[in-house]
């Protein structure tokens, strides 16, 4: 496994489909849950922020903080969210690709012993590796949210006629 194109590809496929979105629709809520457009680029905003910051503590030895998620993953999950919830979509999408450059350029100080080692992140599950959470919690998730945004356009039409 490359973690460098496993992260490239969900962000490519994320972009590809930002680019298709109507921008007339970013703020319209239904795209996931409900979750517009912009806060589901908010959402991943975020996700790529979190990477970050446990890439960095994987290099320097400290654990990322992770007591609010595991206590309320849905509270707060809807609260990275919100406290996003006054930037512009291209303030969320910029912070998204800052969030995305800086993740790649961490993963590349990881020996690929170490980003396939599974136990590494027990946060995360004992039975994982840092790749596995790469593929799971990144680019399955974008893929996931790319779709989201792919099928709202037809949808939302659908519910308009």
């Amino acid at each position: 496994m490359n973690a460098h194109d496993i992260m490239m590809y969900g962000q490519k496929t994320f972009l590809k489909s930002l680019e298709k979105f109507p921008k007339k629709l970013l703020t319209i809520p239904g795209v996931s849950g409900k979750w517009s457009g912009k806060d589901v680029v908010a959402h991943i905003a975020a996700y790529e922020g979190f990477l970050v910051e446990a890439l960095t503590g994987f290099i320097d030895g400290k654990s990322p903080d992770v007591q609010a998620m595991r206590k309320d993953y849905d509270k707060w999950n809807e609260g990275l969210v919100a406290k996003r919830s006054k930037h512009s979509f291209e303030e969320l999408v910029a912070e998204l690709k800052n969030h995305h450059e800086h993740a790649v350029s961490l993963i590349s100080k990881i020996p690929n012993a170490k980003l396939r080692k599974v136990g590494m992140i027990p946060w995360y599950g004992k039975e994982y590796s840092l790749e596995d959470m790469f593929v799971y919690l990144y680019y399955g998730h974008k893929r996931e949210h790319a779709a989201q945004l792919d099928l709202f356009p037809s949808l939302h039409k659908k519910r308009k006629g």
